[in-house]
């Protein structure tokens, strides 16, 4: 398998082929790649390769079997396989709904609910956030670079509101793009991967080494936090502070960035509303006034001066 299995699923993200063919392309990964295939009813591979050479070898009905056999003038490289069941030669494709449904469920993200297939085009496959600040997702089935900006102008161009992009793996010159649009990159090679679960989230690393999130239970709406002691956080009067931390929150989970600018973050915020929301210029005093007490379990400042801060929960 050439490239991450996110990049590999993108590639493949339409094809049809025999199982054989699946297990070569990724390898070690195709077990856990296995449960999002669907078998393509009543369609039979031309081909499918030799398990000890590759060759390719033509597939050929004998009664209620399949049998394999090499191209005249290759039998020396393959033997032919006798015996096949309809299993090992029909064809098989990706069942999408099912992977975009499962990515959903692991980056805390609420689906669709379409089972549609639009065809050309952008893949909307839920959304993200609440209210006035919720923002659709957009999946990008894009191997290299080039089809990755390709993808991104075209939702860009198609959306007047902030959304958030998917895509397999980093492409700088797309991360250049959405950050002078405003718009969000969620990178799957960085918080995602397929275990014998199903998709799980990664949990992002800092400073080269792994960090436990601060156990933290968000009740009714971001209307208070518990702690781990049980210490509550009361956030029920606190209409901006409680958007803030609520924008910080499901932006750490859909993204899986810790690291955030203060200023860069309320201008994100205040551009999703119908009216300036923050003008609070300070993080602990003035957003977290009256309850800055709890503000350094919950935030770590990273660079004051810059107002560089990590969210810990």
């Amino acid at each position: 398998m050439s490239g991450s299995v996110w990049t590999t699923v993108a590639r493949l993200h339409d094809a049809k082929m025999p199982m054989a063919d699946w297990q070569r392309h990724f390898g070690e990964q195709h077990r856990l790649v296995r449960p999002f295939l669907n078998e393509c009813i009543g369609e039979v591979a031309g081909t499918i390769p030799c398990p000890r050479s590759g060759q390719r070898l033509h597939i050929a009905e004998r009664g209620r079997k399949y049998v394999a056999y090499p191209e005249d003038g290759f039998e020396g490289d393959s033997s032919q396989l006798m015996n096949l069941k309809l299993a090992d030669v029909m064809l098989w494709r990706m069942d999408r709904t099912a992977l975009e449904r499962a990515l959903c469920g692991a980056l805390d993200m609420t689906p669709t609910g379409s089972d549609d297939y639009p065809g050309a085009g952008p893949r909307l496959i839920g959304t993200v956030g609440v209210g006035e600040a919720r923002k659709r997702v957009f999946l990008g089935y894009v191997a290299d670079e080039g089809a990755a900006l390709s993808f991104c102008t075209g939702v860009a161009e198609a959306s007047r509101q902030r959304c958030c992009l998917i895509l397999p793996a980093f492409f700088r010159r797309c991360d250049e793009y959405l950050r002078r649009c405003d718009h969000d990159m969620i990178v799957l090679d960085e918080v995602a991967m397929l275990t014998a679960g199903g998709v799980v989230a990664k949990r992002r690393e800092t400073g080269g080494e792994a960090e436990d999130l601060l156990s933290v239970d968000v009740i009714g709406d971001y209307k208070a936090l518990k702690l781990r002691d049980g210490t509550l956080v009361d956030l029920s009067r606190r209409t901006k502070c409680r958007a803030f931390v609520r924008h910080l929150h499901q932006r750490r989970k859909t993204t899986g960035n810790r690291e955030f600018f203060y200023d860069e973050e309320i201008e994100k915020l205040n551009g999703s509303q119908k009216r300036i929301l923050i003008q609070s210029g300070d993080f602990k005093f003035g957003l977290f006034r009256g309850i800055h007490q709890h503000f350094d379990i919950l935030f770590t400042a990273l660079d004051k001066g810059n107002g560089r801060y990590r969210i810990n929960f």
